[in-house]
């Protein structure tokens, strides 16, 4: 029963927020006051929902993000949504992905009698196209669904046990973790395992949350949208991108990894670039500025969730971690400049392949050298601790 009061919380949270994004500004920061309230009841209930620390790490990560997305769109952005389609639309929407229905808000009295103006022959076209489009997405996203059950299931229940016992095992009993966080400055001293294990880390990282958030994603689509009908497939688009478009870190976090954050977080960093820190966002500084805060904000939601979730130690490391990210970025394009400058862009139009196999060994391999020292602190804390 448990379980029901963080349910019960964030459901009376989004549908504050559904009358919110209906009324003027005026009253928005009163029941904003309710909506973060509640939603803060619920975020602190998580560990009720479930034992998996990594489903309770999504849902976490879930409501702290839609929290600030709320926040965003209510105060920030001020949208204001015409009907309870439009706001629904709006309410768990952070990518901002935009269909017919939200265009409501827009729409003119020419725009309604151009539409009424449509033939009965055009209609029904369309929900046949539309029943089609349907039946062939819940097809997909079933049997999507269903793999990634399988996959995820047969990953942690057997494979990751596996890998894990035998590599710890192999570590000489007399080098703790907190050692092996190092690796560069020991390059004498490693060992095999230990390099085999950074290895398993950097692929559980990418593969964990590819296979968690996209089970997720499939499980809500099905829902919203063949068992519902509140949404249209176009509402669901895929939330990740092909792993051969990381041939940099700029092009992972931009077109490989998930952008459910990106918009809400680019609103806040570039309000506070210009009111707090009054630098033009548009500008070089200001520009930079942003970025930084865009991953410094990434880490911050990662920090206080990982903390939520039980951990005492080690929490600090997810805001470090996205720092670092945002660093790592801005030495690969110190190194682009450079490398047109010496060789010139002749010569790098010339050499595509080498180009890019340079970007995947150092975005890989500064994924290798970062990652333990994200995880290997939780490893040696565990939850509680």
């Amino acid at each position: 029963m448990s379980a029901w009061q963080p349910l019960s919380y964030f459901s009376a949270s989004a549908f504050l927020s559904l009358v919110a994004l209906q009324s003027q500004q005026t009253y928005r920061p009163f029941l904003l006051i309710l909506v973060v309230t509640l939603g803060v009841l619920a975020f602190n209930r998580i560990p009720d929902l479930t034992s998996d620390l990594s489903i309770s790490s999504s849902i976490g990560l879930f409501v702290f993000i839609w929290l600030l997305h709320i926040t965003c769109v209510l105060c920030v952005e001020q949208h204001v949504s015409l009907s309870w389609t439009a706001a629904y639309k709006m309410l768990f929407n952070p990518r901002r992905i935009v269909d017919d229905s939200q265009r409501d808000v827009k729409k003119t009295k020419d725009d309604t009698a151009a539409a009424e103006k449509k033939s009965s022959d055009a209609v029904a076209h369309t929900k046949a196209t539309s029943s089609q489009s349907h039946s062939k997405f819940l097809v997909k996203q079933l049997i999507l669904a269903l793999t990634l059950y399988t996959i995820r299931h047969f990953y942690y229940k057997s494979f990751t046990p596996y890998i894990l016992t035998n590599l710890l095992q192999q570590l000489p009993h007399s080098t703790p973790l907190s050692t092996l966080t190092v690796y560069i400055r020991r390059i004498p001293y490693i060992t095999l395992p230990e390099t085999l294990l950074r290895i398993f880390i950097v692929i559980d990282f990418v593969l964990s949350t590819y296979l968690l958030n996209n089970l997720f994603h499939a499980i809500f689509s099905i829902t919203f949208v063949s068992l519902l009908r509140l949404d249209s497939p176009t509402d669901w688009p895929p939330l990740f991108g092909s792993l051969s478009t990381t041939y940099s870190l700029r092009a992972f976090w931009s077109r490989f990894w998930h952008r459910l954050v990106a918009r809400t977080y680019l609103s806040y960093s570039s309000l506070l670039t210009l009111k707090l820190f009054r630098i033009d966002p548009r500008s070089t500084p200001g520009r930079l500025l942003v970025a930084f805060l865009i991953f410094f904000l990434s880490g911050m939601a990662h920090a206080v969730v990982t903390w939520r979730i039980g951990f005492r130690c080690g929490w600090w490391q997810d805001l470090w971690w996205f720092c670092a990210n945002f660093a790592g970025i801005q030495v690969e394009e110190v190194v682009k400049v450079v490398a047109k400058a010496v060789l010139g862009k002749k010569v790098l139009r010339g050499l595509p392949g080498l180009e890019r196999a340079v970007g995947y060994a150092w975005t890989w391999g500064f994924l290798f050298w970062s990652l333990p020292k994200l995880q290997y602190p939780k490893m040696m804390c565990g939850v509680g601790m």
